[in-house]
């Protein structure tokens, strides 16, 4: 509401105003033209009807006569009366308050238009002197001094001691060039939000500049928000471009929020912010281990995010005893880590609170996927890098096309280690190269399977070459198409799915361990189904110990005297070259002497023997690439007219609800494959 200026008798034109609420005993001038009820009322006016006493000065000095003014306030800091932030030193006071102990349960704040730190016309008054020494250095110095002055600590966070229990609205305003450069403290725009039972909203806002945590024991670091307590907290359409730099290795990092300690929804945001340091480092979120829930819904990350610690995720960084959800989310950025890094997630993981169960969908990776020291023990997956034992991970219509490189351990084209994997629609198009460790799979590293749990992969592929190089004569390497190694006393199912890429691995290995190339699969799991499934990669072998090395173009199953794993192999098929192994050569399949396997119309391309059981016909390449689906002498009429016969429940009672693709010709390769393949 503004006051209007008619009334006033000036001969010049107003310069200024100058006001006082009664029984206020002074008056406060402003140089303004006009005057609003909204700069007279500050954030600790409360409802109530106030005499407002104003006059004038226009430019040449004349005071005008005094006007009398009543108006009803409406109580301050509702949803329909919140706060406004028109100024930084709106954000100094309120950090300020929060931080010596009013927190503002429930209250409401929205940023009345973009502001600048190192803009003077963001200041209501950039010289002023009042705030103190807020950096830390120099003594007292002007406040947009004492805010971008990047020798000190900078904007001090809302909530360093106490939490900011409030909500804010951004309005889709920008707040630009942040510096935050704190030791041992919370950092970020915002340090503490919320309070077990609380539910607080931060929306509609973008932000720019520098968040820095020093010291390496207290404090997590955010673009946003450094850590919640809040029960639930609620993110939509937050922007970030703060680039998040922490130190020490026991705090957790990310573009919009380090550390959740319950429940967090994230919605239509992103970060672009490079985020380095940190034992976790994320896109998005850190770490949760509360035992609540993540959701995450149209969010992307294109900020290269980096840590020479344990967990790194475009998205997210670590999640234990957590149920989570990602959808529709992308991630751009390169990530680089040392053990368990992913395109979204770093690790998925279990605590005494319980396990993980994630659910990703329609959500892909394009960044590069990069060890920043190779180590044995490393997981390393293009969507996700770990899922450990006892922990659940359900993954559609997802896909990775960043290459994963300098990698060891356990490493996946979507996944480095599952212990149970349920997997639709997904596919692998990134090549993984100079890998080495355990077991490298173009979909999924390793399954673990543990307690009879039972996995399944269907319609998905790996498109991606795999060129595994090892020199630890103690490492055993294991490379597949699909699934580097499954172990476990549960199921692994595979239906609907084939391998493009080549798998070629060099290694030294010595005679106590198996290893090798394999197109589909390594299993020790006591059961094993593949169906409806191929390969076309070359399966190439460089045993230079020449000790105990296998080429099989499908599947190994056990591969000692001691396993027990078992395999039923139905309407199954192999073009690539498979050569090299010192301990056996197959185009299809190889079991150990103590497992059992049924075969059933598998067809390979002239080549070594397809197994050392029965099940197998070799076939000319021609008529591998017939066209015509009525020859009966073609691979395409064969494996269509095989599917028929097949009842997929008496085979096993966890396919029920499953079917089985229709085969086409690729026109890329010449070769059948699946109908669902072209159409994605």
């Amino acid at each position: 509401i503004i006051v209007s200026s008619d009334a006033i008798e000036t001969g010049s034109g107003i310069d200024k105003w100058c006001y006082k609420i009664s029984p206020d005993s002074g008056y406060t001038c402003k140089d303004s033209t006009e005057l609003t009820y909204e700069a007279i009322f500050n954030k600790e006016n409360s409802k109530a009807t106030y005499t407002i006493n104003m006059y004038a000065i226009d430019k040449a000095g004349h005071e005008s006569n005094v006007l009398e003014s009543k108006v009803t306030v409406d109580e301050i800091g509702t949803a329909t009366n919140p706060y406004r932030i028109y100024y930084i030193e709106d954000l100094v006071e309120l950090s300020n308050n929060v931080n010596k102990g009013t927190t503002y349960d429930g209250k409401y704040f929205e940023l009345g238009r973009s502001l600048d730190f190192k803009t003077k016309g963001s200041y209501e008054n950039s010289e002023r002197t009042n705030y103190g020494n807020i950096n830390g250095v120099n003594g007292t110095e002007t406040l947009i001094t004492e805010l971008t002055n990047t020798s000190g600590t900078g904007f001090q966070p809302i909530g360093t001691g106490n939490a900011f229990n409030g909500n804010f609205d951004g309005k889709d305003y920008t707040l630009s060039n942040l510096y935050v450069n704190v030791t041992d403290k919370q950092a970020g725009l915002f340090g503490l939000v919320g309070k077990s039972g609380s539910t607080n909203t931060i929306k509609n806002l973008t932000i720019t500049g520098n968040v820095n945590k020093k010291g390496t024991t207290t404090g997590n670091a955010g673009g946003l928000i450094a850590s919640s307590s809040a029960s639930n907290l609620i993110i939509d359409k937050i922007h970030n471009q703060v680039n998040v730099t922490i130190g020490g290795t026991s705090q957790f990092a990310a573009g919009i929020l380090g550390y959740s300690e319950n429940s967090a929804k994230f919605t239509n945001s992103d970060n672009s912010g490079t985020i380095s340091g940190g034992e976790v480092a994320a896109g998005i979120m850190g770490k949760t281990d509360g035992g609540g829930k993540i959701e995450v819904d149209t969010c992307n990350n294109t900020g290269n995010i980096t840590t020479s610690s344990m967990d790194t995720g475009g998205i997210l960084g670590y999640l234990i005893g957590t149920t989570y959800t990602i959808k529709n989310s992308n991630n751009r950025g390169t990530i680089t880590g040392l053990k368990h890094v992913g395109g979204l997630v770093g690790s998925g993981g279990q605590s005494q609170t319980g396990p993980a169960s994630g659910i990703i969908s329609n959500s892909h990776n394009y960044g590069e996927i990069v060890s920043s020291t190779p180590t044995t023990d490393g997981y390393f997956g293009g969507i996700v890098g770990s899922v450990p034992r006892k922990s659940k991970l359900e993954i559609n219509n997802s896909s990775n096309e960043g290459n994963i490189g300098n990698a060891s351990g356990w490493v996946g084209g979507i996944a480095g280690f599952v212990d149970t994997l349920k997997m639709d629609n997904c596919s692998n198009i990134g090549s993984l190269t100079e890998v080495s460790g355990n077991s490298i799979g173009g979909l999924v590293g390793a399954l673990g399977n543990s307690n009879g749990a039972v996995s399944n992969i269907n319609k998905s592929y790996n498109k991606g070459d795999i060129t595994v190089k090892n020199t630890n004569a103690n490492l055993y390497p294991r490379a597949s198409g699909i699934i580097g190694f499954v172990n476990g006393d549960g199921s692994s199912i595979m239906l609907n799915s084939g391998n493009y890429g080549n798998i070629s691995v060099t290694s030294n290995s010595g005679t106590t361990g198996a290893w090798g190339a394999f197109g589909l699969m390594m299993t020790l799991s006591s059961k094993n189904i593949v169906l409806n499934s191929f390969n076309n990669g070359n399966i190439t072998v460089s045993d230079s110990a020449k000790h105990k090395s296998y080429a099989i173009g499908l599947v190994l199953t056990s591969f000692n005297s001691t396993s027990n794993g078992n395999a039923t192999i139905n309407n199954v098929y192999n073009t690539g070259l498979v050569s090299g192994g010192n301990y056996a050569n197959y185009s299809i399949l190889y079991k150990a002497s103590s497992s059992t396997a049924s075969v059933t119309n598998a067809y390979y391309k002239s080549g070594p023997t397809g197994s050392n059981v029965s099940g197998t016909t070799s076939m000319t390449d021609a008529d591998m690439k017939q066209t015509n689906p009525a020859t009966t002498s073609g691979l395409l009429y064969k494996l269509n007219n095989n599917i028929k016969s097949i009842t997929l429940t008496s085979i096993d009672s966890s396919l029920a609800g499953y079917t089985l693709d229709e085969w086409v010709i690729d026109p890329s390769t010449g070769y059948p494959t699946l109908k669902s393949f072209l159409n994605s």
